[in-house]
């Protein structure tokens, strides 16, 4: 365990509280989306949040975030992507062409997710700014719970 615990233990300054709450929410949100059968149709077990996201309980739910301070950041510096540019890793915008709605925002935060678990461990870059996304992404999930059936809520608080 030596050599994998001294290369955790520089990284725990980007596991934060709020990365592990983001974490948690976001696997806990993605298991209640499959759970009640919110899934892209395909052999694989994936959630689908266009499906959620699609009923009329999530009208205008994009809008009133964007208007929202506590999600704003997903909106005016949404997350970028890591790419492969040959002989190096780089980071790209992956977001400003498209709707900002609902399946929008939904790509934005699990893009927060993957660049939390496949993004740039160097320790260089992040910091603040990661903070800011992750907190942003958890004020959408506890929307999206909000706004969710019963049926959602249930299944993500392992009520059954």
């Amino acid at each position: 365990m030596g050599p994998v615990k001294d290369m955790i233990l520089p990284l725990t300054p980007a596991y934060s509280p709020v990365a592990v709450e983001f974490f948690v929410r976001f696997s806990r949100f993605e298991f209640a989306l499959k759970e009640t059968g919110y899934l892209q149709n395909s052999a694989d077990a994936k959630a689908d949040w266009n499906k959620l996201t699609a009923l009329p309980e999530f009208l205008g739910l994009s809008h009133n975030l964007e208007a929202d301070p506590a999600a704003l950041v997903l909106f005016e510096r949404p997350p970028q992507k890591q790419v492969n540019s040959g002989a190096s890793f780089s980071w790209r915008d992956d977001s400003q062409t498209e709707k900002k709605d609902m399946a929008w925002l939904c790509k934005m935060v699990r893009l927060v997710r993957n660049n939390l678990f496949h993004g740039g461990k160097d320790g260089k870059n992040g910091g603040e700014r990661d903070e800011e996304l992750l907190t942003a992404s958890i004020h959408v999930l506890n929307q999206m719970l909000l706004t969710a059936p019963d049926d959602v809520r249930n299944a993500f608080d392992g009520k059954y």
